[in-house]
Parts: C-alpha cells; structure tokens; sequence
C-alpha cells in the first residue's frame, strides 16, 4: 500500500497527507481486490482527472468521480439516478478498478484487435477503441510510475497486466 501513496504523492503533491492516504489505501484495495494493478489504476485517475485529482468531478458526458464512471441506464442501472454516490472515492474507485477488470477480461478474451491497443484502452472507449491519444497518456503516466516503483509493486502485490 505504501508504495500506491508514493505513487499518489508523486502524481498529486497537493492533495494532503490524509487524502493522499485515503486514495492510496482505496486504489490498493481495490486493485488488489479485482487483480489490477494498483499503478495502472492510479494512472488511470490521474488521466482521468486531467491531474486534478477531483473527487467532484463532473465530465458533460455523465462521467463522475476520480474514476470518471460513466453513468446511464445500461452501465450500471442500480446507480442510474444516484450519481451523487459515485462522488464518495470508496464508491468510485471500487467501480473504477471493477469496470477495469471486466475491460481486461474483454480484451483477453474477446477483443477483435488484441495487438492494435493496450486493454485500458477499453476502459475509456468501450468495445471499439477509437483513439489512443488517451491510452498512451495513460501509459506515460503508468510507465513512469512502474519505473520509479514498479519492481518493489510486483514483488509485493504480485498483479500485472
């Protein structure tokens, strides 16, 4: 966990020590618990947020939270009409990294051009990966933080790609 706080630390050294904390102990959690890894998942909110780091955060697409979780009817209907939920980062992020492992699962299983993108592209972009101006942010950000910590992360949490 402690190594998620660093890398928290790195990417937003102006959120403070208690949220850097609490982000950095929710993003292992649940990386952990749904077999991402953690560095991956902190990038992906820190691209997300546009480096902002805002648990208020409100796209004009309906994309909510530090995970930017889209919200419709088909999504997930038992928070259609509740997305005020999604602005507390235990909520978020749990969906964060559970909408992460389900994109992961789909393109190792299904995804029709497996060697075009990486599978966090789906995350953004749904089954039909459109653009990857934002996944390569994404692995900017992700490559960066697996060099500065990304050894010690594997040993300890032993989840990859």
């Amino acid at each position: 966990m402690k190594i998620v706080i660093l890398a928290v630390t790195l990417l937003a050294p102006n959120l403070g020590n208690e949220t850097t904390k609490e982000y950095g102990a929710l993003i292992y959690k649940e990386a952990t618990r749904y077999k991402v890894d953690p560095l991956l998942l902190t990038a992906i909110i820190h691209v997300e947020t546009g480096g902002k780091w805002d648990a208020y955060a409100v796209s004009k697409t309906n994309d909510y939270g530090l995970c930017q979780i889209h919200v419709s009817k088909s999504n997930i209907p038992r928070i259609y009409h509740k997305a005020d939920i999604l602005f507390k980062p235990s909520v978020n992020i749990h969906y964060g990294a559970k909408i992460l492992k389900m994109w992961k699962n789909y393109h190792n299983r299904s995804c029709a051009n497996i060697n075009n993108h990486r599978f966090w592209a789906h995350y953004k972009f749904g089954r039909k990966v459109r653009a990857k101006r934002w996944s390569g942010k994404v692995n900017k950000i992700y490559t960066r933080l697996k060099v500065k910590y990304g050894e010690m992360s594997m040993k300890i949490l032993k989840v990859g790609e």
